[in-house]
């Protein structure tokens, strides 16, 4: 679908467009990958959860909250992307965007080194940590991928004069 839609924007974009108009077209080209990438790695977490259940993997309920801390954050941050797209690409908050990824990193950031020292101190499994850590990975470039949509609905804009 993602091929068919940017050779669709291609053809589009081949034609006499005006500024904005090419402008709008670059971003929905951006914004198609961006989403490919969201559905990418919203796969790559559902196999990683496949694999913790197929390896009877347990994760401690201290690591399920966390996990449900970030799908919170991502879920955040998927409110602010879509306002955005509700927007007809207009008024584009980056600011409240830009907000989110960072709350998104820190705490990825919190969650790595409480990771880090729980292997050190043997409060679960490695192999659990393993797939702990692959999910906040995950989660972390989802949120790239979540701001990168806005800041690209945000660079259609025409510039400010």
């Amino acid at each position: 679908m993602e091929i068919e839609i940017a050779s669709y924007l291609t053809k589009v974009s081949e034609g006499e467009l005006s500024q904005p108009g090419t402008r709008r077209i670059k971003a929905m080209l951006k914004l198609v990958d961006e989403i490919e990438n969201i559905g990418d790695v919203s796969h790559e977490i559902s196999r990683a959860i496949q694999r913790k259940k197929a390896e009877k993997i347990w994760f401690s309920q201290d690591l399920r909250n966390n996990l449900n801390g970030m799908f919170n954050l991502l879920e955040e941050a998927f409110i602010v992307m879509l306002n955005h797209l509700e927007t007809d690409y207009q008024f584009v908050n980056l600011d409240r965007s830009r907000q989110v990824e960072a709350k998104i990193n820190a705490f990825r950031n919190e969650l790595k080194q409480e990771h880090l020292s729980n292997i050190e101190s043997r409060s679960y499994k490695y192999q659990a940590g393993v797939v702990y850590n692959d999910i906040l990975a995950l989660c972390e470039r989802m949120g790239d991928y979540i701001c990168n949509i806005s800041v690209a609905i945000a660079e259609s804009n025409p510039p400010s004069k």
